[in-house]
């Protein structure tokens, strides 16, 4: 069974080792999944520059025992919304020529196309309408990108609701035609299905899950790192991820900052990229350099320095984008035992850490009333969430629940069906 998995987020991705490499890895040892899978990354021009490149490219040869391929994408051009279907063929045109060229992949013969994010199941689609019309295309979707962009670029200008509007119906298209779909929650499977009913039976919820051996628990890891921290008395309150205007930096800040007011040993610990900007964001905001620990962590050891926390944060607006997110951070807090707090914006998270008793849950992240009656009741429940118990418990539960190990059956389920099924297609671009 031939697969091919394509991304075009790029080799530095914060989430590529995690999201992409990780899974792949998995399958590829799993001698029973019957699967020839390779890796095709289409990434920025500018990451051909980055002085680690070469040293990334090498290790990720090394995971995946050399099946993979590294190339540049055509740029998207997202700020010429009209030029954005061509820039999408171009890609489909610059896949082809590796899928023919370099791997000696034949037009009748039966493939999987593994898509990550609509836009990589356009370009794919495009191609099996032009040519590799036997091949299942199976889109894996992780967000709306015509949600995102609104974000990304604050400034909304009508050129971005333009972009906007754009992304929206090639989302639609990926979302009618193609072979089979997963998507990161069962509320992002309901918008899609509210619309493609018929997909009933092609749709399947595959959330970011963790690698479960990086990402775990360990009492005596928790109390060495929180030594080496010098956090050994402090009350922890914890965030690791990008700071993109979505994850509402400023905003978890000052929650940080009424944790502060009530529980005085607290300690904010930022592990993100964006280290600088981390910086500047407590100086602005008026936060005791003391009070604050900003520092990177590469994913093989990210866990380690998680399980210091007491409880992590996870605060979004209430949108139609958060509504059906599930982010990664969340199965990466609870697998190395750290409670969440959350917010009731977050569908499927909250229905987790409800019913599951993971954490805590605020109503409304912006009402400083809310947040105080939460903190109050957190600090009434200290030894609960510390209690080494409590977070085996909630660590294993993440395991069993949205540990790569669980889903990797899942992901190959999925490939035997889509090679399995007749993909000859009229596809109407």
């Amino acid at each position: 069974m031939k697969v091919f998995y394509f991304t075009f987020e790029g080799i530095f991705s914060p989430v590529f080792d995690s999201q992409v490499l990780t899974p792949l890895a998995k399958i590829k040892d799993l001698e029973k999944s019957n699967c020839d899978i390779s890796l095709l990354l289409f990434g920025s021009l500018r990451d051909f520059f980055n002085e680690k490149y070469k040293t990334r490219v090498n290790y990720i040869r090394s995971v995946l025992k050399k099946n993979c391929f590294f190339g540049a994408r055509f740029p998207l051009l997202y700020k010429i919304p009209k030029l954005l279907k061509f820039t999408l063929s171009i890609n489909s045109i610059i896949c082809f020529i590796v899928l023919y060229f370099f791997f000696r992949l034949r037009k009748n013969e039966r493939v999987v196309f593994h898509c990550r994010s609509h836009i990589a199941g356009y370009i794919l689609l495009i191609l099996k309408k032009f040519f590799y019309k036997n091949a299942s295309v199976y889109s894996d979707l992780r967000g709306i990108s015509s949600i995102e962009v609104l974000y990304f670029y604050p400034n909304t200008t009508k050129n971005i609701i333009n972009l906007s509007k754009r992304l929206k119906d090639i989302e639609k298209y990926v979302e009618e035609n193609s072979d089979f779909l997963s998507c990161v929650s069962e509320s992002f499977k309901k918008r899609i299905l509210s619309n493609n009913e018929y997909k009933i039976a092609n749709i399947h919820v595959v959330p970011c899950c963790v690698d479960t051996e990086i990402f775990k628990y360990d009492l005596l890891i928790r109390k060495e790192i929180r030594k080496q921290l010098e956090l050994e008395s402090n009350f922890v309150l914890l965030y690791s991820g990008s700071l993109y205007g979505w994850q509402l930096p400023k905003r978890m800040i000052e929650i940080f900052k009424i944790f502060k007011s009530y529980i005085k040993n607290s300690v904010f610990l930022l592990l993100t990229n964006d280290t600088k900007y981390g910086e500047s964001l407590f100086s602005s905001l008026g936060v005791e350099s003391n009070s604050y620990i900003v520092m990177s962590k590469s994913h093989n050891v990210l866990g380690k320095f998680l399980s210091a926390g007491d409880i992590g944060l996870i605060i979004r607006e209430d949108n139609e984008l958060n509504n059906i997110s599930r982010p990664i951070k969340f199965s990466e807090y609870l697998r190395c035992g750290v409670p969440v707090l959350s917010c009731k914006s977050l569908y499927d998270v909250s229905n987790l850490v409800n019913n599951y008793k993971l954490g805590f849950e605020l109503m409304d992240s912006f009402d400083d009333n809310e947040v105080e009656r939460i903190v109050i009741k957190i600090k009434s429940e200290l030894n609960v969430i510390r209690d080494d118990a409590y977070r085996r418990k909630i660590s294993e539960f993440m395991k069993d629940t949205m540990g790569w190990d669980f889903y990797i059956n899942s992901l190959i389920d999925i490939y035997k069906k889509c090679y399995n099924k007749a993909c000859i297609n009229n596809i109407k671009m």
